[in-house]
């Protein structure tokens, strides 16, 4: 009878054992998060108004989570190309020198986004750092300085997919200038500028 018993209380054991928790039972799986930061790159193309050059622009930044009334944020580090080169001329207007300089400002921007349209947002933004200069004016030296500069820009922007942007804008720059004023060029140091880009999204 101890055996029966026995052995009878091992088969229960054994099939509530191999009983399987009911799926409706099991604890759900929660996906991570997704991250509250989206990145991207871009590049741009523009014109100066005053200098009669081009400029080109690469920036790397992120979208931010959260809104500020209404519209999205953005953070971008920027690193900006400008070739200079125009005559020099005297007292007399004759030209005797050629003036070549380089700019590289690199910037620290902000930017507001905000939806227009379903495939149309508007954006500006603001952005301050330090531009290298490098000036070679023949006749007069040569001159090296960092300087502070700023710009203040807006625009227009395509989404054409989920991963890429098309934009047009402007901006308003300054930079510094006092130090190169030491070899007697006189540098337009505020100009606009009018620009196209692009932008992916990862």
């Amino acid at each position: 009878m101890k055996c029966i018993t026995i052995l009878s209380l091992l088969a229960v054991g054994s099939v509530l054992a191999g009983e399987k928790t009911p799926i409706s039972e099991k604890s759900p799986i929660i996906p991570p998060a997704p991250s509250p930061y989206q990145w991207f790159a871009g590049a741009t193309a523009g014109y100066l108004l005053e200098n009669d050059e081009e400029m080109y622009t690469a920036h790397i930044g992120v979208d931010l989570s959260n809104q500020l009334r209404g519209w999205d944020q953005a953070i971008y580090l920027e690193v900006g190309y400008i070739d200079i080169c125009y005559s020099v001329i005297d007292s007399s207007q004759s030209i005797y020198g050629c003036l070549d300089m380089e700019i590289i400002p690199v910037t620290l921007n902000y930017k507001l986004e905000k939806q227009v349209s379903q495939s149309l947002n508007a954006y500006c933004g603001l952005g301050a750092g330090m531009a290298f200069i490098d000036v070679e004016a023949s006749g007069l030296g040569s001159a090296d300085d960092t300087v502070f500069y700023a710009q203040l820009f807006g625009g227009v922007l395509y989404n054409v997919n989920s991963s890429w942007e098309l934009y047009a804008g402007a901006r308003v720059i300054y930079f510094e200038d006092d130090d190169l004023e030491s070899i007697g060029v006189d540098i337009e140091n505020t100009d606009c500028l009018v620009e196209i880009g692009a932008r992916h999204n990862f």
